[in-house]
């Protein structure tokens, strides 16, 4: 049967994007009704290594793409493929340990496979399926990111290696995806139920091996862009003595806080830092406050309407630390007492040229954390940076189901944060925190 021209131009396709990631190991061929990639010898080479080949009927790509053209892909998770029977998404480890989790080395080749005759749905774990593998293939090609995961060295030694296996199988080990969950439905279902469907099965799996698994939600998250960059300051010749003496609390959070991979961790702890000094500032103020009110030319101890205005003033301060607020003041006032606004400004611009823009363009999605208006007034700057702050810490602290009241009367669901769901919006507030971190260190040491 002859292709069209639609599916001849998958066919071109697909060796494009083959070509992009193995680059120059292999050379493709056609032949009537398939394909055939070879590998080729690239110095330096052993010189034993023999040309391997893989053919690959061009009625089965024409198959995958048929597959791929049927699935949806979610706006806010771009690694799930669904239609209305069948669902797929990444599966990682988030450990580094996770070579010790030797029961999943068997899906590797045989699926974990569960069937719900009940509920007419089945459950697989494992190797991702084949449209999967293409689907996977034509992202890195369109984002062009192959080359932050693949090396000559990956490339030849797999190619080698797994040259008795199918070629989608030999791709699938050269990727930096390992499994994905998959829930077929006999019934219609909705993206949301597939969503909780596999959940719930991860769960079961997680539970009775204790092997932590979770979906991924983008291609960005499996090779870790989104992890804090190096900011290298200077280099290891020229690296001088310490001139300050620090403060040790501040340093063992900050050394927990880069030494993490966890975002909630990495804000936690830069948090702490910042979170020391609120007692102190508090106490200041307060102690500034009543020394500017019994410094007034018009005050006197004697009349008791000028002690009782003072009363007045100092509730308010105390009335305010017991519902809570205070601690966002005396977030804010760390801030001032110790961040430069340029400095942190330039930092930032520095390590992301976009970050501060976007800081500015953009709440945190799951806190409602404040816009941070670069061109506005220092004590307006200080506010909204403090609130971002705040409202985030307490999104990620209070993370269960809570509600208030409004001046309305209504009654408003607090932000809350869900773990994996938001790390991606989470670690982009990790360089903020960080270099706030940083500037309050620095600034409260004395000199050494």
């Amino acid at each position: 049967m002859e292709a069209s021209n639609g599916e001849d131009k998958w066919v071109d396709q697909f060796k494009d994007v083959i070509r992009y990631i193995l680059g120059n190991y292999i050379v493709i061929e056609d032949i009537d009704d398939s394909i055939l990639i070879k590998t080729q010898k690239i110095p330096p080479y052993p010189k034993r290594e023999k040309q391997i080949e893989w053919e690959i009927s061009k009625e089965k790509i024409q198959e995958y793409f048929h597959e791929l053209e049927r699935m949806n892909i979610p706006q806010e998770s771009e690694t799930v493929l669904y239609h209305d029977n069948f669902y797929e998404t990444i599966v990682q480890i988030p450990s580094k340990n996770s070579l010790l989790f030797s029961d999943l080395w068997q899906i590797e080749r045989d699926p974990l496979k569960v069937e719900d005759n009940l509920n007419s749905v089945t459950y697989e774990l494992g190797k991702p399926s084949d449209p999967y593998i293409l689907y996977m293939l034509k992202v890195f090609y369109e984002k062009g990111i192959s080359q932050k995961f693949l090396n000559s060295i990956v490339i030849r030694r797999h190619l080698t290696r797994y040259q008795n296996n199918d070629f989608f199988y030999v791709i699938w080990k050269i990727l930096p995806v390992k499994y994905t969950v998959r829930v077929h439905s006999q019934r219609t279902k909705s993206l949301s139920q597939f969503e909780k469907l596999s959940e719930y099965f991860l769960f079961t799996v997680s539970y009775n091996l204790d092997i932590p698994l979770i979906k991924v939600r983008t291609f960005e998250d499996i090779y870790q862009v989104q992890k804090f960059k190096l900011l290298t300051r200077g280099d290891i010749q020229n690296i001088e003595p310490p001139r300050r003496r620090y403060i040790p609390d501040l340093l063992y959070h900050y050394q927990l806080a880069i030494a993490s991979d966890n975002p909630i961790l990495q804000f936690l702890s830069f948090y702490h830092i910042i979170e020391h000094f609120f007692e102190e500032v508090y106490q200041d103020e307060i102690v500034s406050l009543i020394q500017k009110e019994i410094t007034k030319p018009d005050f006197s101890y004697r009349r008791i309407e000028d002690l009782r205005k003072l009363y007045a003033k100092l509730k308010r301060k105390i009335d305010a630390e017991t519902s809570g607020k205070s601690e966002l003041d005396a977030l804010k006032l760390t801030l001032k007492k110790f961040v430069d606004l340029v400095d942190l400004k330039n930092i930032l611009d520095t390590y992301d040229p976009l970050l501060s823009q976007y800081y500015m363009d953009n709440e945190v999605s799951f806190s409602r954390g404040n816009r941070i208006p670069w061109d506005g007034e220092p004590e307006k700057i200080y506010s909204k940076i403090a609130e971002r702050i705040y409202k985030t810490r307490n999104a990620i602290v209070h993370s269960k189901n809570s509600y208030k009241a409004t001046m309305r009367g209504e009654i408003k669901e607090l932000p809350k944060y869900t773990p994996f769901k938001h790390d991606k919006d989470l670690q982009r507030e990790i360089p903020l925190l960080r270099f706030i971190a940083e500037q309050i260190i620095i600034n409260s040491a004395q000199p050494l």
